[in-house]
Protein backbone atom coordinates (compact mmCIF):
# COMPACT_ATOMS: atom_id res chain seq x y z
CA UNK A 1 0.00 0.00 0.00
CA UNK A 2 1.42 3.38 -0.98
CA UNK A 3 1.65 6.33 1.35
CA UNK A 4 -0.87 8.27 -0.69
CA UNK A 5 -3.35 5.40 -0.52
CA UNK A 6 -2.90 5.06 3.25
CA UNK A 7 -3.33 8.84 3.53
CA UNK A 8 -6.68 8.56 1.73
CA UNK A 9 -7.81 5.72 4.01
CA UNK A 10 -6.93 7.65 7.14
CA UNK A 11 -8.62 10.77 5.83
CA UNK A 12 -11.75 8.81 4.87
CA UNK A 13 -11.89 7.23 8.34
CA UNK A 14 -11.54 10.63 10.03
CA UNK A 15 -14.24 12.14 7.81
CA UNK A 16 -16.50 9.16 8.55
CA UNK A 17 -16.03 9.56 12.30
CA UNK A 18 -16.64 13.32 12.06
CA UNK A 19 -19.87 12.74 10.09
CA UNK A 20 -21.03 10.28 12.76
CA UNK A 21 -20.22 12.76 15.53
CA UNK A 22 -22.09 15.48 13.66
CA UNK A 23 -25.14 13.25 13.18
CA UNK A 24 -25.20 12.21 16.83
CA UNK A 25 -24.87 15.83 18.00
CA UNK A 26 -27.55 17.03 15.60
CA UNK A 27 -29.87 14.21 16.66
CA UNK A 28 -29.28 14.90 20.35
CA UNK A 29 -30.01 18.59 19.88
CA UNK A 30 -33.09 17.92 17.75
CA UNK A 31 -34.60 15.40 20.15
CA UNK A 32 -33.48 17.40 23.19
CA UNK A 33 -35.35 20.46 21.95
CA UNK A 34 -38.42 18.33 21.19
CA UNK A 35 -38.37 16.80 24.65
CA UNK A 36 -37.99 20.23 26.25
CA UNK A 37 -40.94 21.58 24.24
CA UNK A 38 -43.11 18.58 25.25
CA UNK A 39 -41.97 18.48 28.87
CA UNK A 40 -41.05 22.02 29.99
CA UNK A 41 -40.65 20.85 33.59
CA UNK A 42 -37.64 18.79 32.48
CA UNK A 43 -35.96 21.68 30.63
CA UNK A 44 -33.17 22.15 33.18
CA UNK A 45 -32.35 18.45 33.32
CA UNK A 46 -32.38 17.98 29.53
CA UNK A 47 -30.39 21.16 28.89
CA UNK A 48 -27.75 20.07 31.40
CA UNK A 49 -27.47 16.66 29.71
CA UNK A 50 -27.18 18.29 26.28
CA UNK A 51 -24.37 20.56 27.48
CA UNK A 52 -22.70 17.57 29.16
CA UNK A 53 -22.85 15.61 25.91
CA UNK A 54 -21.64 18.42 23.68
CA UNK A 55 -18.64 19.11 25.93
CA UNK A 56 -17.77 15.41 25.78
CA UNK A 57 -17.38 15.73 22.00
CA UNK A 58 -14.57 18.31 22.23
CA UNK A 59 -11.76 15.76 22.81
CA UNK A 60 -13.08 13.78 19.85
CA UNK A 61 -12.83 16.85 17.63
CA UNK A 62 -9.28 17.48 18.87
CA UNK A 63 -8.43 13.84 18.10
CA UNK A 64 -9.78 14.26 14.57
CA UNK A 65 -7.52 17.29 14.06
CA UNK A 66 -4.51 15.28 15.28
CA UNK A 67 -5.49 12.40 12.98
CA UNK A 68 -5.61 14.72 9.95
CA UNK A 69 -2.11 15.93 10.84
CA UNK A 70 -0.96 12.31 11.10
CA UNK A 71 -2.46 11.62 7.67
CA UNK A 72 -0.42 14.49 6.28
CA UNK A 73 2.75 13.02 7.78
CA UNK A 74 1.91 9.62 6.31
CA UNK A 75 1.44 11.21 2.90
CA UNK A 76 4.85 12.88 3.23
CA UNK A 77 6.38 9.45 4.01
CA UNK A 78 7.07 10.40 7.63
CA UNK A 79 4.93 7.65 9.19
CA UNK A 80 7.62 6.64 11.66
CA UNK A 81 8.72 9.96 13.10
CA UNK A 82 8.80 11.50 16.53
CA UNK A 83 6.18 14.02 15.43
CA UNK A 84 3.80 11.22 14.42
CA UNK A 85 4.39 9.52 17.78
CA UNK A 86 3.65 12.80 19.61
CA UNK A 87 0.41 13.30 17.67
CA UNK A 88 -0.71 9.74 18.41
CA UNK A 89 0.13 10.36 22.08
CA UNK A 90 -2.07 13.48 21.95
CA UNK A 91 -4.95 11.33 20.70
CA UNK A 92 -4.35 8.97 23.65
CA UNK A 93 -4.41 11.92 26.05
CA UNK A 94 -7.71 13.06 24.51
CA UNK A 95 -9.16 9.60 25.20
CA UNK A 96 -8.03 9.75 28.83
CA UNK A 97 -9.36 13.31 29.23
CA UNK A 98 -12.72 12.24 27.83
CA UNK A 99 -12.88 9.29 30.26
CA UNK A 100 -11.98 11.53 33.21
CA UNK A 101 -14.56 14.10 32.13
CA UNK A 102 -17.23 11.40 31.93
CA UNK A 103 -16.38 10.18 35.44
CA UNK A 104 -16.44 13.67 36.96
CA UNK A 105 -19.56 14.79 35.05
CA UNK A 106 -21.44 11.62 35.93
CA UNK A 107 -20.51 12.04 39.60
CA UNK A 108 -21.83 15.61 39.45
CA UNK A 109 -25.04 14.45 37.76
CA UNK A 110 -25.43 11.77 40.43
CA UNK A 111 -25.00 14.36 43.21
CA UNK A 112 -27.55 16.63 41.52
CA UNK A 113 -29.92 13.65 41.31
CA UNK A 114 -30.07 13.94 37.51
CA UNK A 115 -28.62 10.48 36.94
CA UNK A 116 -30.68 7.37 36.23
CA UNK A 117 -29.30 3.80 36.30
CA UNK A 118 -29.57 3.22 32.55
CA UNK A 119 -27.64 6.40 31.80
CA UNK A 120 -25.04 5.48 34.39
CA UNK A 121 -24.59 2.09 32.71
CA UNK A 122 -24.27 3.66 29.24
CA UNK A 123 -21.75 6.16 30.63
CA UNK A 124 -19.73 3.35 32.18
CA UNK A 125 -19.52 1.70 28.76
CA UNK A 126 -18.39 4.98 27.17
CA UNK A 127 -15.79 5.45 29.92
CA UNK A 128 -14.41 1.96 29.24
CA UNK A 129 -14.30 2.68 25.50
CA UNK A 130 -12.46 5.97 26.05
CA UNK A 131 -9.96 4.31 28.41
CA UNK A 132 -9.43 1.45 25.96
CA UNK A 133 -8.90 3.84 23.05
CA UNK A 134 -6.50 5.92 25.13
CA UNK A 135 -4.51 2.84 26.14
CA UNK A 136 -4.45 1.57 22.56
CA UNK A 137 -3.25 4.87 21.15
CA UNK A 138 -0.65 5.18 23.92
CA UNK A 139 0.71 1.77 22.92
CA UNK A 140 0.78 2.66 19.24
CA UNK A 141 2.48 5.94 20.08
CA UNK A 142 5.23 4.09 21.92
CA UNK A 143 5.69 1.65 19.03
CA UNK A 144 5.90 4.49 16.49
CA UNK A 145 8.43 6.32 18.69
CA UNK A 146 10.53 3.16 18.92
CA UNK A 147 10.28 2.66 15.14
CA UNK A 148 11.37 6.28 14.63
CA UNK A 149 14.43 5.66 16.83
CA UNK A 150 15.31 2.53 14.86
CA UNK A 151 14.82 4.36 11.57
CA UNK A 152 17.10 7.19 12.70
CA UNK A 153 19.76 4.69 13.78
CA UNK A 154 19.60 2.88 10.44
CA UNK A 155 19.92 6.15 8.52
CA UNK A 156 23.20 6.90 10.31
CA UNK A 157 24.59 3.41 9.71
CA UNK A 158 26.86 3.19 6.68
Amino acid sequence: MSHKELYRYILAAVIGVCVCILLVCAGALYFGVRIISNFPAEATRITLWLVFGLIAVLPLIASAVFAVKIAGLVRADRSFSRKTARLIKQIAICGFIDALYFIVANAAMLLLDYQVPSTLLASAILILLALSAGAGFAGVSRLVAKAAELQEESEYTV
